[in-house]
């Protein structure tokens, strides 16, 4: 897939991310549990997920093929941490507002990718840090700054 096409996509994802946040947020709220919102949300999520895997499933590998996945950690520590991760988004959004909720966790991601990258966590490709992304880094900051205290 070529640069503008995966841009678009990745700009689209982060478009539903910041709705799925409202949504939810609203929802939490209502609910009076935060927790119940981001349980719905990830309930939600992972039936829709598993529709478009049983769907897509028919262009792998049969199951005999697979290999095991291991370790084992891998089947439970990304979701628990994407629970973590929704249910203070949610339970923070009708504090400090959507646009300061979602530009604090862009940052927060950004600045983990950077480090992730450049020492090579979690088995995944290594990206140097360099004085280009560290800037870019420093200019998200400042507008994560003016974000928040606009």
């Amino acid at each position: 897939m070529s640069w503008l096409p995966a841009a678009l996509l990745a700009f689209g994802a982060g478009a539903c991310l910041a709705l799925q946040a409202g949504l939810n947020a609203q929802l939490g709220l209502r609910a009076q549990s935060s927790l119940l919102a981001a349980s719905v949300g990830a309930l939600s999520a992972a039936f829709c997920v598993a529709l478009a895997w049983l769907l897509a499933r028919s262009a792998r590998a049969a199951a005999s093929e697979r290999q095991p996945v291991r370790p084992r950690a891998l089947w439970l520590v990304g979701g628990a941490l994407g629970g973590v991760a929704l249910a203070l988004i949610y339970a923070l959004v009708p504090r400090v507002g959507l646009d300061a909720v979602v530009v604090l966790a862009l940052v927060g991601q950004l600045l983990t990718s950077l480090l992730a990258g450049h020492f090579g966590w979690l088995d995944l490709p290594r990206a140097r840090l360099t004085p280009r992304k560290l800037l870019g880094a420093l200019l998200l900051m400042g507008g994560a700054t003016l974000v928040t205290h606009g």
